[in-house]
């Protein structure tokens, strides 16, 4: 059988010596000794992560090896074990990361879904310390609400008595994973409502981005206002709220409160100014009024839409540009993010390995088991946080598709795998040439002489 490892030693022949009964390379960093397969792992211990060469990548890995090996598949053979290399793996960040596609948030009228957040502010002369924020995905309106604690039942009167008797009830609330939202209470009080509750994945906030940028607008805001006037942010959420809201929106178009009320705010250079006409007609009815208020907004809904999916298609494809989705199957081996660790700047960041028990949503989620603590229940993990887990370095697997079924066995010895030296130059069809000492080289290899094979 043709064994691919050393149909690639031959192709290197020109370039082959031998050097004291030693078979090596002319290289271009000089003589390298040719490493036969039975020492390539042992010669790789010493390449990548031993006390004096480190955890390099796979370009200075391969420099360093040229210098003074060679033998047939090595760069595979170096990358494969670099990647293998737990220390390393542990902290490396994939390069482009991986991405789970998009899932565009379907939504086709105010307040229909809405997203909830809660986050933490210093503490305030009216003991207030946190904000729990409520954004509707179709119009993007936003509210705000300053809370002393965030138990269940603070949040959950907040959302009945001042989101819900404001804005009527939502089909669906969709929040984190925070202890208050996975409540009994809060579930409690969406079944009594019939709102479908809905959550992101561990460590996963893109999940929720509207609110997450909201978050972080907010905290822009309140940072410059508080700059001239004190501490006591929980003075100025309305403020915020519509100044947010009365700003045209740039996915949608249209301000948040437009799409809310039918209509534009008036604002205090209105007042400075005069009010300048805005292409209302005056009603002389009620019913005038409803009907053209509801040409109007029919009307909105359907640009709203359309410029939601623009959006999502635009953002959908930019990520795909910059980032890569190789989906997952039931049993794979994957190293999962830990966000909890990324303060510790030597802690590793990946954990490992996990094998997939269950695929979840078309390749977004993943249901995993910990290999290394069975114990610990199964969890689910969106795909952003994965990356795969390769085995640990094996000979056998990295060759076992270069090498036909049956091949010959391994020959232990100084000298190349499957053939005794002298066979191996008896089968090489090139001419042998060699300066160097030729003692126990078979005699017509020694006479330079042409095989015929």
């Amino acid at each position: 059988m043709r064994n691919s490892y050393l149909s690639k030693l031959w192709r290197e022949f020109p370039r082959l010596e031998l050097y004291n009964g030693i078979l090596c390379r002319n290289g271009d960093y000089g003589v390298q000794v040719v490493v036969p397969q039975s020492l390539v792992p042992d010669v790789l211990k010493h390449l990548h992560g031993s006390p004096l060469t480190g955890h390099f990548g796979t370009k200075r890995t391969c420099v360093r090896a040229d210098k003074c090996c060679y033998w047939p598949y090595m760069m595979r053979d170096i990358q494969h074990y670099c990647k293998q290399c737990i220390a390393c793996e542990a902290r490396r960040e994939p390069n482009p990361p991986f991405r789970a596609p998009l899932e565009p948030m379907i939504v086709n009228k105010p307040f229909e879904r809405v997203a909830a957040d809660i986050t933490e502010l210093p503490l305030t002369t009216n003991g207030n310390r946190y904000v729990l924020v409520v954004t509707d995905y179709f119009t993007k309106y936003i509210n705000m609400y300053a809370l002393p604690d965030q138990t269940a039942e603070t949040v959950a009167q907040c959302l009945f008595d001042k989101y819900f008797c404001e804005h009527g009830i939502s089909e669906v609330l969709h929040t984190d994973q925070g202890k208050q939202f996975e409540s009994k209470l809060v579930h409690r009080l969406c079944k009594l409502m019939g709102i479908v509750k809905t959550r992101t994945s561990p460590y996963h906030p893109q999940s929720d981005g509207q609110v997450e940028r909201f978050n972080r607008t907010l905290k822009s805001e309140l940072s410059k206002r508080l700059f001239s006037t004190g501490n006591q942010w929980d003075k100025m959420l309305n403020h915020i709220a519509f100044s947010y809201n009365t700003s045209v929106h740039s996915s949608i178009g249209y301000s948040p409160f437009f799409l809310v009320n039918g209509r534009e705010a008036r604002m205090p250079l209105e007042v400075m100014f005069g009010d300048t006409p805005v292409g209302y007609s005056c009603h002389s009815s009620y019913g005038d009024f409803v009907d053209d208020i509801t040409k109007r907004m029919k009307e909105a809904s359907k640009i709203v839409g359309q410029e939601l999916v623009k959006a999502q298609e635009k953002q959908a494809d930019y990520v795909e540009l910059k980032t890569r989705f190789l989906p997952y199957v039931v049993g794979d081996l994957v190293w999962v993010n830990d966000p909890a660790k990324q303060r510790d700047k030597l802690a590793a960041r990946w954990k490992g390995p996990h094998r997939v028990i269950r695929v979840m949503n078309n390749g977004v989620t993943y249901q995993l088991q910990d290999l290394s603590k069975s114990s610990i229940p199964s969890k689910v993990i969106h795909y952003n946080r994965l990356k795969p887990y390769v085995s640990p370095y094996s000979l056998e697997d990295v060759n076992e598709k270069l090498i036909q079924p049956n091949p010959p066995s391994v020959v232990q010895g100084n000298y190349l795998p499957n053939l005794s030296l002298d066979e191996f130059y008896r089968n090489l069809p090139f001419h042998f040439e060699s300066n160097l000492d030729t003692s126990g080289i078979s005699p017509e290899l020694q006479g330079g002489k042409r095989l015929d094979i």
